[in-house]
């Protein structure tokens, strides 16, 4: 073996913006070109290309070649460690020896690739040309190789950049001792790695589902429009009308329910109610890790089998057909919130950083606008109203998380209400991403903050909406078009007594939701209900509003007889949270709120909603007796389905856990 020869500093310097650009390519390659936005890729090479030259001046102290090389794969797979970690692992539960892990792997990562460049400069005897190209060959390899290892290991991040690290001077050993296979070897090598990975990104953006009904739909039949705004209590179109001019419109060309109650405090189990008419346990889709049961009938299937083209914009997450929600749907865009498509299996370096908890890179995230929230979801509702038959009536939910994510920050409209708000408190201030878990620290102030985001992000999505209203009508012309507007869940911002976020609690300000009904020539325009109604009676309102017949077997009741006589309405509103490991049940009535929670013994709270609305002070001995008898017959009445698994990609896992559902 020959000792290696010194080599000029402006070639090692090359040596490295080579390794840098092949870095930067194959990053690119396996994101996906179709995928990735052109100035996203602009800068990743510029950020490369300025690593790679980096490593260069490092490694023209030694006068080697390799060592650039493997300076910049180092410094890559380092940078990759730390943001994985940043990102994936939860505020509150971020340990200090989580944070010292995280940096002893990204560290090792850095180390291991400076030994492969010792290595390979020690085992150097072949000529310039091809020992570098080789190993700025294998070095570019190291990104696909991490996502690779990344897939079949999501929860040992950081540890696998080090495995790529380690691999790398095994493989420069190896190449260097092939001299007839060294580059050729090394192509088939980032080839072998790079195109599976991108192979596996693609996924079409949308489901076609049910044929088209041979059923005629009625002469002259209504269209029906269901927008579900996530995450609005009912208190911020109550008071907020001077921020939601297009909603208030509704409600006063309407009807407006102020007492509307969900059938849970999070979206997967609250939304399957809303279309199914069936309380949570009835229809089994009430974790994470649970999916819609295709005999459930949903909303849509009963439009779509009575002659209606069936249609569904959503933000994606849990409203998708992971979870079973694309049931009845002709056409399902569940990435409609998206100006681009979220990357499936390997993100690019540039934009894990970008979006980054801890290290964000807020100019490139203006630079790139991934979230278009309503915006987005207008436009690709525009284009499907331009495609479809305008002879047909249709069903069309929209659905948006653009009020939901308020602790994700999203330049457009975040940028203009953060200028006006009192700065956060050092546990907030200039993060680009909050764990929801993180909230239950935060001070009154924090949470005020963070409440200035939400009514700002509610009155950007009113401005969509009024667009969108105004598209329908020119859309449809003269023939019907009802319009329901509600959400699956509220809100919480109390500090005082820790009720932040939503979910795993059943208090009001998580159940009462607004619901907007427009039906012209059917519903008194103006009309205001403060009775108690249940978001399961919005199903079974909808198709009689529309002239079908209601399917038996739903809970919920059609709310028109109530409207026709204003006599009969529900009585009681169930809401249910089951988890793996305890149960939560709540009966609510206009006068009393029974929660109860069964662990192993059964605890229950009982409120009075007439003298204590906000829910703050428990009743003290027992409830009435007939709210005990109600809650203790539910599950009598309301039958248990067995649950069924749901299977999530990476890029809808990769959501959940940002909108914090999955730790």
């Amino acid at each position: 073996m020959h000792a290696p020869q010194p080599v000029t500093r402006s070639a090692i310097l090359t040596e490295g913006l080579c390794a840098g650009v092949l870095l930067a390519l194959t990053d690119w390659v396996a994101a996906g070109i179709h995928r990735t936005p052109i100035v996203l890729a602009l800068f990743s090479l510029i950020a490369f290309s300025f690593g790679g030259l980096l490593a260069g001046a490092l490694a023209s102290l030694f006068s080697r070649r390799g060592i650039a090389t493997a300076l910049a794969l180092g410094g890559a797979l380092a940078v990759h460690g730390l943001s994985l970690a940043s990102k994936e692992l939860g505020g509150a539960e971020l340990s200090e020896d989580r944070h010292l892990t995280s940096m002893a792997c990204a560290i090792a990562a850095l180390h291991f690739g400076a030994l492969s460049g010792w290595l390979f400069a020690r085992m150097h005897s072949r000529g310039p040309a091809k020992s570098t190209t080789s190993t700025v060959l294998i070095a570019a390899a190291g990104i696909p190789a991490a996502s690779l290892l990344h897939k079949f290991e999501p929860d040992a991040a950081i540890q696998l950049t080090v495995v790529s690290a380690l691999v790398f001077p095994l493989l420069a050993w190896i190449l260097s001792r092939w001299s007839v296979l060294s580059r050729g070897s090394a192509v088939l090598l980032l080839v072998a790695l790079a195109l599976p990975v991108a192979l596996h990104d693609y996924e079409p953006p949308r489901r076609f589902l049910p044929d088209k009904s041979d059923t005629k739909p009625r002469k002259n039949a209504p269209s029906v429009v269901l927008v579900v705004v996530d995450t609005v209590r009912a208190d911020q179109i109550e008071s907020a009308s001077g921020r939601t001019p297009n909603l208030s419109r509704l409600a006063e060309d309407g009807v407006e329910f102020t007492q509307m109650i969900s059938s849970a405090s999070w979206t997967l189990p609250a939304t399957s109610s809303l279309l199914s008419s069936l309380y949570p346990s009835q229809h089994g889709a009430v974790m994470a890790t649970t999916t819609l049961p295709g005999d459930v009938e949903t909303l849509a299937e009963v439009f779509q089998k009575s002659g209606y083209e069936t249609a569904a914009f959503t933000g994606g997450a849990f409203v998708s057909p992971a979870f079973g929600l694309d049931q009845g749907f002709e056409y399902f865009d569940h990435l409609a919130e998206f100006n681009f498509r979220p990357f499936r299996f390997h993100t690019p370096l540039a934009w894990r950083l970008a979006k980054n908890r801890y290290l964000p890179l807020r100019p490139l995230l203006r630079l790139v606008n991934e979230f278009g929230g309503m915006r987005a979801v207008n436009a690709r509702v525009n284009d499907w109203l331009a495609e479809r038959d305008p002879e047909r009536p249709f069903f069309l939910l929209v659905h948006t998380y653009q009020v939901h994510d308020y602790y994700i920050y999203h330049p457009d409209p975040d940028d203009e209400v953060l200028a006006t708000l009192p700065p956060f408190s050092a546990q907030f201030a200039g993060r680009l991403s909050v764990h929801p878990s993180e909230l239950l620290s935060a001070s009154q102030a924090d949470l005020d903050g963070f409440l200035g985001i939400y009514e700002n992000r509610l009155g950007h999505v009113d401005n969509e909406l009024g667009k969108l209203f105004s598209s329908l009508e020119a859309h449809v012309g003269a023939r019907p078009l009802f319009t329901a507007m509600t959400s699956d869940h509220g809100e919480g911002f109390d500090a005082a007594s820790r009720r932040v976020h939503h979910g795993d609690r059943l208090h009001d300000d998580l159940l009462r939701v607004p619901f907007l009904l427009r039906a012209p020539g059917l519903l008194e325009p103006g009309t205001r209900i403060d009775r108690q109604v249940r978001s399961i009676d919005l199903m079974p309102t909808l198709i009689e509003l529309a002239g079908l017949p209601v399917p038996s077997g739903l809970s919920g009741q059609s709310l028109l007889e109530g409207l026709r006589s204003n006599a009969t309405w529900p009585a009681e509103a169930f809401a249910e949270e089951i988890r793996v490991d305890r149960r939560k049940l709540a009966l609510r009535t206009e006068a009393w709120k029974l929660l109860q929670r069964s662990d192993v013994a059964p605890e229950r709270t009982s409120y009075d909603l007439k003298l204590d609305p906000s829910e703050l002070t428990p009743v003290e001995g027992s409830p009435p007796k007939e709210l005990l008898d109600s809650l203790s017959t539910f599950p009598a009445r309301y039958s248990e389905r067995p649950r069924e698994q749901s299977t999530i990609d990476k890029a809808t896992e990769s959501h959940l856990r940002a909108l914090g559902y999955i730790e």
